[in-house]
């Protein structure tokens, strides 16, 4: 009988320990599988973040170009409309009228393109913003005074 239940607590530590190493394994393999999986969600961050820096680029070199593009169209409207003004000034000058009527009409234009330039920019704000208020505020001033 005392053999019986040697074999038998040697049989119970044997099984034992195999379940162990069996779970441990399996455990590992289970933890591998996790790290994969976190290193290939890492990979991709990573790439979506590196191709968001280079839209961002791009979008911010376009911004800047078109930036420039617009300065440089002011620069030649204000131009233009200092050629008509000084145009009409020679025109009145020659027939004897006063040049107040072309003044009058460069400020309208003036407001004009600033009341284009609200209303796209107002077109881009969502509803409720404080900016979008104060545009709509700056909008209405320019309404009345025109």
């Amino acid at each position: 009988m005392g053999s019986g239940v040697g074999w038998m607590l040697l049989g119970i530590l044997l099984g034992g320990a195999g379940a162990f190493l069996y779970l441990a394994r399996k455990s590992d393999e289970r933890v591998a599988q996790a790290q994969e999986g976190v290193a290939r969600q890492i990979s991709q961050a990573q790439e979506d973040a590196l191709q968001a820096d280079m839209a961002h680029a791009e979008t911010k070199e376009r911004l800047i170009e078109l930036q420039m593009r617009h300065r440089d169209l002011e620069k030649r409207l204000r131009k233009h409309e200092e050629q008509q003004a000084s145009a009409a000034r020679l025109a009145a000058a020659a027939s004897g009228e006063t040049v107040d009527g072309a003044e009058n009409g460069r400020a309208g234009r003036a407001n004009s393109a600033r009341l284009k330039a609200i209303e796209a920019k107002l077109a881009q704000l969502p509803a409720g913003s404080s900016a979008r208020a104060r545009l709509e505020r700056q909008r209405g001033r320019l309404l009345r005074h025109s």
